[in-house]
């Protein structure tokens, strides 16, 4: 009962930040870290680790299935190439420069960390959340929001997957062949699981008598290929997508009914998961040293230098304003979090402690930035 409590609580409070934040025009989502963290830092959050990463594996399926199944294909006809060109070449970019930043600027500092460790760092950092931006610049048309939204949905899967899979061969033997077959197979294994569930539901959901219960229907078939990626050892993450992409593009009865529901039940949770994030970033920066903070801090400036180069020669027709808004665009969301979660229960040590330090630091970074960002958007796109 007293978790309950502490749920129905922080929802509440939730609730009333994000009217607020749309009644101001910005992202609920620096509301919602915001208080977080004044809760964190009262130590009025007490909720058991592994319920949290419950509630937000949950929201993210919930999230990556909306934004798959609603995501609009003509767009991504038009900029598919300049931005999967762009995620490529940023995935590359950020995979070596931040490597090679954390590893040796933490060094510089006395702290010690591993390759592998690193990269895993990096690779976490590559996923952003186009949510904070596109909720301030609403239905607008400009190629530069629609490229975000793009990005975002690109880099998910990606996010959650490669820092994982660098997390998992530390203290283990090697094996670059090893590694290669086994990212392979993260990515097809679960893009069957899911595209087999979407095909045997939507064939259920063609059927007037199973409208009353389409909703739970697809919660539970999403859900399903998650877990059952993961009972194969992959992330269930490009199962969700498949799914979705399956639904997405069917003539299914009530299926605008069915992405508003989804779309209602994952804001609830998001609530949730960004409150609970914010009070992590603030329990973590206690024990964070004056050393982290500083090099976290020089390794986000040069992330951003590493994004500016890669927004800069991928799309060359655009204009500096725009440029540093796809630059300055970088907030973390669900997926991030997720994986921060992840870390902390499935993973220990020195150099995990340390992954998860500056990844919290740079979630509290780029939403702060992003939000500000997101408020001069307009002028940034004009």
């Amino acid at each position: 009962m007293e978790h309950l409590l502490y749920i129905s609580m922080i929802l509440l409070l939730g609730t009333i930040f994000t009217f607020i934040a749309k009644r101001l025009k910005v992202s609920s989502i620096f509301f919602l870290v915001l208080l977080g963290l004044v809760l964190g830092s009262l130590d009025l959050v007490d909720l058991p680790i592994d319920l949290l990463t419950a509630l937000s594996t949950i929201t993210l399926v919930i999230v990556v299935f909306d934004s798959v199944a609603t995501f609009k294909m003509t767009d991504f006809v038009k900029l598919s190439f300049p931005a999967l060109r762009f995620v490529v070449i940023f995935f590359v970019m950020n995979l070596v420069i931040m490597t090679l930043a954390t590893k040796y600027l933490l060094g510089y500092f006395s702290i010690s960390i591993g390759f592998l460790a690193a990269a895993a760092f990096s690779a976490l950092m590559f996923g952003i959340d186009e949510t904070i931006s596109l909720t301030v610049l609403g239905n607008t048309k400009s190629k530069v929001a629609k490229i975000l939204e793009i990005e975002a949905v690109a880099n998910s899967p990606f996010t959650i997957i490669v820092p994982l899979l660098l997390l998992s061969l530390i203290d283990t033997n090697f094996s670059i062949l090893a590694t290669i077959l086994q990212f392979c197979l993260s990515i097809i294994v679960p893009i069957l699981i899911g595209l087999a569930i979407g095909y045997f539901t939507v064939f259920f959901l063609r059927y007037e008598h199973f409208q009353d219960m389409a909703y739970l229907l697809i919660l539970a078939s999403t859900i399903i290929s998650y877990v059952l990626s993961g009972l194969f050892g992959y992330s269930g993450v490009f199962a969700v997508c498949s799914f979705a992409y399956i639904f997405g593009h069917s003539k299914v009865l009530e299926k605008e009914k069915v992405e508003k529901q989804a779309a209602v039940i994952g804001q609830l949770l998001i609530i949730l998961v960004f409150i609970m994030l914010g009070s992590l970033i603030a329990s973590e920066s206690k024990t964070r040293s004056a050393e982290q903070l500083i090099a976290g801090t020089i390794l986000f400036l040069i992330y951003l230098i590493a994004r500016y180069v890669a927004v800069y020669s991928s799309f060359p027709g655009f204009n500096l304003k725009e440029r540093l808004f796809m630059t300055f665009s970088v907030p973390k969301g669900v997926d991030v979090a997720v994986v921060i979660l992840l870390i902390m229960v499935n993973y220990s040590g020195p150099e995990i402690m340390i992954v998860k330090n500056l990844a919290l630091l740079f979630v509290l970074y780029s939403i702060v930035l992003g939000t500000i960002t997101a408020s001069f958007g307009k002028w940034f796109l004009e």
